[in-house]
């Protein structure tokens, strides 16, 4: 594998790693919204074009995958961090919504590690959604500071994107990545088995 198509989308995730820190600073200096927002949007391009850029050179590995995801957690954990900064009230709003958010991330975390021992790095459609509403509701909480329906809405999102990577983690029976949906995750799940000889019965 080509070490130059490797670095390109390896740069892309190290430019998304600074950002999330530069978000955090900015909004401590009281940059204003709009420069904040800019950032994320920077890093939701980045995030899409990165996968995109990897699939094209043919570099697109598990290793990468998996990167992918982490930074897209650290960027965001940052981003809570700006909010709570900037804009506590956003977040005192919705309680039981960032609550059960939080919850059914680590959730799938501790679902992934005991059971593959790597985290999933799926990267469904609803993730796809959820990162678009995620950019949105963030965007408006840094540009207004006060509670908004576009951060409600991404938080609903993620329980409903973390329910279904959740769901998928428990039909699969190995690490995979680039899974569009449990629908696909099952599919993928029955030829492994059937790979193996193990398949279950088709239901009657």
């Amino acid at each position: 594998m080509p070490r130059g198509r490797v670095l390109v989308p390896w740069s892309m995730l190290a430019v998304r790693v600074a950002l999330g820190p530069l978000l955090f600073g900015l909004t401590w200096r009281g940059t204003h919204g709009w420069w904040l927002a800019a950032i994320i949007a920077l890093h939701t391009g980045l995030d899409i074009a990165d996968g995109m850029t990897a699939r094209r050179l043919g570099v697109a590995t598990p290793r990468l995958r998996r990167a992918d995801s982490a930074v897209d957690t650290w960027f965001y954990l940052w981003t809570l961090a700006a909010i709570v900064r900037r804009a506590p009230t956003v977040l005192s709003a919705h309680p039981w919504l960032l609550g059960g958010l939080l919850a059914s991330e680590a959730a799938r975390h501790l679902l992934d590690q005991s059971k593959f021992g790597w985290s999933a790095a799926y990267h469904m459609w609803s993730a796809k959604l959820w990162g678009v509403a995620l950019f949105a509701g963030c965007a408006e909480a840094l540009v207004t500071a006060v509670p908004g329906p576009l951060f409600a809405t991404a938080l609903v999102l993620g329980l409903v994107t973390n329910t279904e990577g959740f769901a998928a983690s428990l039909v699969l029976h190995d690490w995979e990545h680039d899974v569009p949906s449990v629908w696909h995750a099952r599919v993928l799940a029955r030829r492994r088995a059937a790979m193996r000889g193990d398949a279950p019965d088709e239901p009657a």
